[in-house]
């Protein structure tokens, strides 16, 4: 066999001359001196010679010192794309090259025998059939509030999913097959199996809305529990039957805005604490009403007076405090809020004296409440005019900054910055996926080669997504 005589040649002028000298130009006269060629076959020394001049030397070179796990991969594919530039018979290239690689101990006598690429259509047809497998094993099903049916592939799946549709990318290409929508029809058809069209969910979330809301409101008000005593009764509060229903509720309604790009209004915590307070405020008003007139009257006198003594003691304290709440309302009026948050926390910090602490801690966390939500709005609202923009390859990391680190690490947001993160990142991976199969599509339809427009688009996509193995390959294949 061919690969043979060359093994045992590759392998003497390496043990005598060095690995390096799979890089140079006079590679097959070394070979022959050795053996190689006890038959004369030009086209085997013309292609071992267009090897050589391709770089195929120093690439086996930098897998023998990197040790990469995929290596056996990208000489899958460089064997693909040398034959298809070259015009060689895939056997007989298939065939020499696991030659070179038995000879430098990069694969085993087996390895070889399995390795030689002989029918690319078979290889098309089993990678489609993995492809096909990929798509129902990765796919998500979840099931919504609504009882609707939904699926989507996550990041992980996706990048899966690449590997396989840049595959038979190669192979079609190869074979001049002109299907290039077939992955993405595949995708589509298996989401289809399992996905609600956006219409249905659309009349489903609003008629959610229109008969809950009312139902919700009505519950909220209704089913707070006051105790009758004036002087001794307990905080009004839910029983734990109607905090559940509040929650499941309000749950529901969420999701059914979110379905209709309504903002998020629902909250049951917030909502009941409102409604608590509320409540408790109205019996203390009441309480109040009873004591003696006097008795208040003497209380508020004194009061005042201790006050404005602790006040002209405590002034410079007061007036720093006040200038730091004013200072941090400037800044969140700009939308600066990392700066407004470290004003308004410095302010409480420096605060040492216990005058009105209390108070004053009171109207920090409040104004801290105020900056963490508009924060969020600014983050959801630079997140919706970048969908709306259909410019999704700004990875969510360049403007979730937005958003003060300490509002991020609060436990009280993740949920709602979580939500708007998945959405932005599923819009992001849908147009990551329709603009990559655009990026095939003019691979193939100029022969490899890119247009200008889908260079400046491969980079955006590298930007999104610079991990990616096959838009890195397609950048090296056509950027040489």
């Amino acid at each position: 066999m061919k690969n043979v005589q060359i093994k045992e040649a590759v392998k003497q002028a390496v043990d005598a001359l060095g690995v390096d000298t799979l890089k140079s130009s006079s590679f097959v006269n070394v070979l022959a001196d050795y053996g190689a060629f006890r038959i004369a076959d030009g086209k085997e020394k013309l292609i071992i010679k267009s090897l050589i001049a391709d770089g195929y030397g120093a690439k086996i070179i930098g897998w023998l010192n990197e040790h990469k796990a995929d290596w056996k991969q990208q000489n899958e594919d460089y064997v693909l794309d040398f034959v298809s530039r070259g015009n060689f018979d895939k056997k007989e290239v298939s065939e020499i090259v696991n030659g070179l690689l038995q000879g430098v101990g990069l694969i085993s006598e087996a390895d070889a025998a399995e390795t030689v690429i002989t029918d690319p259509e078979q290889e098309l047809e089993d990678a489609k059939k993995s492809y096909t497998k990929s798509l129902e094993r990765l796919v998500t099903k979840t099931k919504d509030c609504l009882s609707l049916d939904d699926a989507y592939y996550g990041v992980e799946a996706c990048n899966e999913l690449y590997f396989w549709e840049g595959k038979i990318a190669l192979l079609m290409q190869h074979l001049n097959e002109k299907d290039v929508d077939w992955c993405k029809n595949k995708k589509l058809d298996c989401l289809a199996k399992y996905r609600a069209p956006y219409s249905k969910r659309k009349s489903v979330a609003q008629a959610t809305i229109d008969s809950l809301t009312g139902d919700y409101n009505k519950l909220l008000t209704d089913s707070i529990v006051v105790s009758k005593g004036l002087l001794t009764g307990a905080k009004p509060f839910y029983e734990d039957a109607i905090v559940s229903k509040l929650d499941e509720m309000a749950t529901k309604l969420r999701k059914a805005q979110a379905i209709l790009r309504l903002p998020v209004t629902f909250d049951s915590k917030k909502d009941m604490q409102a409604a608590i307070e509320a409540a408790d405020k109205r019996r203390k008003s009441v309480r109040i009403a009873l004591f003696s007139i006097i008795a208040i009257i003497v209380a508020v006198i004194t009061i005042i007076a201790i006050s404005k003594a602790r006040y002209a003691a405590n002034k410079p304290s007061i007036i720093a405090i006040e200038n730091k709440i004013g200072e941090g309302d400037s800044l969140l009026s700009l939308k600066q809020f990392d700066k407004a948050y470290l004003a308004y926390e410095n302010g409480i910090e420096s605060y040492g004296i216990s005058y009105k602490q209390q108070m004053y801690q009171s109207k920090v966390d409040g104004k801290l409440k105020e900056l963490s939500e508009q924060a969020i709005d600014e983050f959801e609202r630079q997140c919706n005019a970048i969908i709306a923009a259909n410019n999704v390859y700004l990875p969510i990391e360049e403007f979730i900054g937005v958003i003060p680190e300490q509002v991020r690490n609060d436990g009280r947001y993740t949920d709602r910055i979580q939500s708007v993160v998945k959405r932005y990142q599923l819009k992001a991976n849908e147009s990551f996926e329709i603009r990559f199969d655009s990026l095939l599509k003019d691979i193939s339809k100029n022969k490899g080669k890119l247009s200008e427009d889908s260079k400046k688009e491969l980079e955006a996509l590298l930007k999104y997504n610079p991990n990616d193995y096959w838009l890195n390959f397609i950048k090296k294949r056509t950027t040489k």
